[in-house]
């Protein structure tokens, strides 16, 4: 079910012009789901395999196996910094996703049903507020959690 936290997948599906577009988003969706998890397993495989001589535990094992990469040599390097940034992209995007969720999910089924003659400008823009409230709440947890939640 780790798709359910990738709203734009879904949003994506929803917006599908046909019954039959909408069959296959989902059939790609499952399977993408079990696609990235089997990914996922294999380089954890790998990665548990590169990291098996070190003294203790790394506090991050994905950056801990690509710094063991990246040392490699001038490729590995690149690829490395490459994968870093990558990872800190897609990271982004998933914040930036759940925040547009959140903010879309309490605008249309808080604010608008107590306002349905709001403009279409006070909409957006207590949507606006809306994001910023929740990513003000996210920063102020993560600032707050020294090892996690």
């Amino acid at each position: 079910f780790g798709f359910l936290s990738l709203p734009h997948f879904i949003q994506r599906i929803y917006a599908c012009g046909s019954m039959h577009a909408l069959k296959s988003g989902y059939c790609v969706m499952t399977v993408g789901a079990w696609l990235t998890m089997t990914i996922g397993v294999f380089v954890g495989t790998v990665g548990a395999y590169i990291l098996r001589d070190l003294e203790e535990e790394p506090s991050s094992p994905f950056t801990a196996i690509i710094e063991v990469v990246m040392e490699r040599s001038a490729f590995s390097y690149v690829a490395g910094s490459l994968i870093l940034t990558s990872s800190l992209a897609a990271i982004m995007s998933t914040a930036d996703s759940l925040l547009i969720a959140v903010s879309q999910l309490i605008t249309s089924e808080v604010f608008y049903p107590l306002w349905p003659n709001a403009s279409a400008a006070t909409v957006a823009l207590v949507a606006k507020a809306i994001s910023f409230v929740s990513m003000a709440i996210a920063l102020a947890i993560s600032i707050g959690a020294n090892e996690g939640l």
